[in-house]
């Protein structure tokens, strides 16, 4: 039998059993496609990183839902280098470069009063138009048209493309009733890995995520998301050049806080961790 290192942290939180559990797999180079998928599926989050050694950067990660492999998750990704620092095998106050599906990213670890802060340069912003309309998106999550924002419907993708949704207030996040079959049909014809609804009143932002499409229903606080929300932000002019803080969980009572700024033509998603179980996994 052969066993890995096994760790669960929270994302976007300073407190274990907040923000977004990831799961962290270390030495993963020799595992099959399908190990980390029986992997993903029995450790049950929404996320498993998979970190290898690797010849383009300094390490190998690989994303799994318990369904299927995705280019890029940025709260495992926030988990996995929150592991790498914690175990010694990369220092507070340097730079880590990940290989992953969408390219090397470089990710920052700065030391802070409150811990280690984690930044992960997403990749090159991308647009679409999808095939639906606004009073149809709002429909997906059981709303009036007359409940949304002014800003368009729009896929836009810093690593993975999400629908993004502008509603006028705040309050009405709290009361979405998602059809998730409906919004798994709509994502895929949209080319999305769901809907990212949200409010913003100033430089802040709070959100919900539903991807049923990559069996999550819903995802307490997703990085891609919002590195996502502020390349999209920043193209309509709806935002001004500096630091979008964005905070989401809380109707999961697991509430999570993201920061994301501009960075030389992309964006940047930041976040603190938490580890809250380190333990061995036999690989399959």
């Amino acid at each position: 039998m052969h066993f890995l290192p096994f760790y669960k942290v929270s994302a976007f939180s300073r407190k274990p059993y907040g923000g977004n559990p990831a799961a962290v797999v270390l030495n993963a180079g020799a595992l099959s496609e399908e190990a980390m998928l029986t992997i993903a599926r029995d450790a049950n989050l929404t996320e498993t990183c998979f970190l290898s050694a690797s010849e383009k950067a300094d390490f190998r990660a690989r994303y799994f839902t318990p369904t299927r492999e995705v280019e890029l998750c940025g709260h495992a990704t926030i988990a996995g280098v929150h592991v790498l620092v914690e175990q010694g095998f990369a220092e507070p106050d340097s730079k880590v470069t990940l290989e992953t599906k969408v390219g090397v990213l470089d990710v920052e670890v700065k030391r802070r009063d409150q811990g280690v802060l984690i930044w992960l340069t997403q990749a090159e912003p991308k647009f679409s138009q999808p095939p639906l309309n606004k009073a149809e998106a709002a429909a997906l999550l059981g709303i009036d048209e007359r409940s949304l924002g002014e800003l368009p419907l729009e896929v836009a993708s810093t690593g993975l493309p999400a629908l993004l949704l502008h509603l006028s207030q705040r309050e009405t996040l709290g009361r979405l009733r998602p059809r998730f079959e409906d919004i798994a049909e709509a994502c895929a014809r949209a080319g999305a890995a769901g809907i990212y609804a949200f409010a913003i009143t100033g430089s802040r932002a709070k959100a919900r995520f539903f991807a049923p499409l990559c069996g999550i229903d819903e995802d307490p606080v997703t990085g891609t998301a919002a590195g996502a929300l502020l390349a999209y932000l920043l193209k309509h002019r709806a935002i001004d050049g500096g630091r979008l803080i964005i905070s989401q969980g809380n109707e999961m009572k697991r509430e999570g806080e993201i920061y994301a700024e501009p960075r030389g033509g992309r964006v940047r998603v930041g976040g603190y961790a938490s580890t809250f179980l380190h333990g061995k996994i036999l690989v399959p």
